[in-house]
């Protein structure tokens, strides 16, 4: 047992060093303070729309709203349902928690509460929050090329940083009790509850881009696949490193290799007009 925890240490070490910004660069004083305003933020947003779900109702049926918009009662049924209430509250408390562990780990004070809320909110994101994004990732709105895969990498992201970050809040409290026991308290600044904080934005972003483009049409796939990838592209460069842009976009393209082949095919023969027309006839269909 001792052997298999020391190699899945050693691979979470690894992997967060090839695809993750340094360190160093998640420490500064500016990315923790926007982390703790995205957190509250988060937990702001998170009040308002479940208030909207109580005080509105469905004209049609007089049920209650499961989610932002009336007409995602049809989607979100049963297992589903489930998985997104687990999905919301987890990542409420996954993103205020990391928040506010940020903003009291240099604090005397609340050095120990903010250990035990960075312990809480990467365990909530590991264990529940991540995995129901991937459960969800196949149903996510948007166009089915992009949404879906976009989606899922920033699940798996979460996944990784939700580990890192747990991985390292336990070292900080055994170190804590350490140094409590040696009367030698140490300045604790946590690179991965950042790295976590920020990629949970994306969430979050994706929630507010309504706001600055309006409501209407949300759900239409253009629309939502573009405030995805608005709100990875505000936030996974703070959490992430360069490598992961280039790698997507062709990760991209394997996902879509039915499409990518087809072009192809009709742009041999037809063109570049004649392939524009025949596709923009198929997606009439």
């Amino acid at each position: 047992m001792a052997s298999f925890y020391a190699k899945y240490n050693n691979l979470l070490d690894k992997t967060i060093k090839y695809l993750g910004s340094p360190k160093e660069e998640l420490r500064e004083q500016w990315i923790g303070s926007l982390c703790t305003f995205n957190g509250i933020l988060h937990f702001i947003v998170s009040i308002g729309l479940y208030l909207d779900k109580q005080k509105y109702i469905i004209k049609s049926s007089g049920e209650k709203k499961v989610a932002v918009l009336a007409v995602m009662n049809n989607k979100y049924r049963g297992p589903m349902y489930m998985a997104l209430a687990i999905h919301i509250i987890s990542g409420t408390i996954s993103h205020l928690g990391s928040a506010l562990s940020i903003y009291f780990e240099n604090t005397k004070k609340y050095s120990t509460l903010s250990t035990n809320l960075a312990i809480v909110s990467s365990a909530a994101e590991l264990f529940f929050h991540a995995p129901t994004a991937l459960y969800l990732t196949p149903f996510v709105y948007g166009d089915k090329g992009v949404a879906p895969f976009v989606y899922g990498l920033v699940s798996c992201l979460l996944a990784l940083s939700g580990a890192s970050a747990l991985k390292e809040a336990l070292i900080d409290k055994k170190e804590g009790d350490d140094n409590n026991n040696n009367n030698n308290k140490q300045k604790t600044i946590r690179s991965e509850i950042r790295r976590m904080n920020v990629t949970i934005t994306i969430f979050l972003y994706v929630r507010i881009y309504p706001i600055l483009r309006g409501v209407n049409g949300i759900l239409e796939p253009q629309k939502y696949a573009l405030a995805i990838l608005v709100a990875g592209t505000s936030y996974l460069p703070l959490g992430w490193t360069r490598k992961i842009f280039p790698a997507s976009f062709w990760g991209m393209a394997m996902y879509n290799y039915k499409t990518v082949l087809s072009t192809l095919a009709m742009l041999a023969r037809h063109g570049v007009d004649g392939t524009a027309r025949r596709q923009a006839k198929l997606l009439r269909v």
